[in-house]
């Protein structure tokens, strides 16, 4: 895993529109950052990107490497009820063996008002027949989304279907299994540009000022976005329960687990 994570920052690295194009996203997921003030931790933080991007997160993964800061399970969170103000998320939940765990422990350490913002694939006509033909992820919308596993599973091994299936296909199912967590946003996107940057696998077919272009205006071309989309912003917003914690401390220091 250590290897091909390693691959992967080489590949970030080298490849300009990649990074322009996740930067454009990355600047989404901050415009929707509730509570400023507070802990803001990153789940899944694998080649350390986001955390270029703000230095100010504190990005954790399963596993430990020297430019993440925490070691964590996104299943099994290392803090105290209502510490958190913000949870980013970039291609994890489709990973997580069971989802579920994963929202109720949100649920619990998250601020009355805080957030989880995340950003995954999306199952639409056009990014089923790619993701089918082109991409080694498997995606099945027939799984359930809220099953609970009883043994571990490989973080590589994944079910993109999971956050269509989740806020889209079972919303309904979703706000009555987590009433605390609300939908606040969500958002198709990534219609065309993300594909024709070839991701961290293919070549980039544009330039990247004309990739660049091509994903801002993308906001002007959401009637295509259920036909179109490969991607979508989730946004969770806490609400605030009768009784919830007067102060906030995490069961662990952030920045020495590592």
């Amino acid at each position: 895993m250590e290897k091909n994570l390693r691959s992967h920052r080489d590949i970030w690295r080298q490849k300009e529109a990649l990074r322009a194009i996740y930067e454009h996203w990355y600047r989404q997921m901050f415009a929707h950052v509730q509570h400023t003030d507070g802990i803001t931790i990153e789940l899944g933080g694998g080649i350390g990107n986001l955390k270029d991007f703000n230095g100010r997160i504190v990005s954790s993964d399963l596993e430990r490497y020297e430019w993440l800061d925490l070691v964590n399970d996104a299943e099994a969170l290392p803090f105290q009820a209502d510490s958190i103000s913000n949870i980013f998320l970039f291609d994890v939940l489709h990973h997580l063996g069971s989802p579920h765990r994963f929202f109720e422990e949100t649920a619990r350490v998250l601020r009355p008002g805080g957030r989880a913002i995340m950003i995954e694939p999306y199952i639409s006509p056009i990014s089923d027949f790619v993701y089918t033909h082109f991409h080694p992820e498997s995606h099945n919308l027939n799984a359930d989304p809220f099953r609970v596993l009883t043994t571990p599973k490989n973080p590589l091994d994944s079910n993109q279907a999971y956050p269509t299936a989740i806020f889209w296909k079972h919303r309904s199912e979703f706000t009555r299994r987590y009433p605390t967590l609300k939908i606040h946003t969500t958002e198709r996107m990534g219609l065309f540009a993300y594909p024709l940057c070839g991701g961290f696998r293919h070549k980039t077919m544009l330039t990247t000022n004309l990739l660049t272009r091509l994903n801002k205006w993308e906001k002007h071309l959401k009637s295509l976005s259920a036909l179109f989309a490969f991607r979508c912003l989730v946004v969770l917003e806490k609400q605030a329960t009768r009784t919830v914690s007067a102060t906030y401390q995490p069961e662990c220091d952030l920045l020495s687990v590592v």
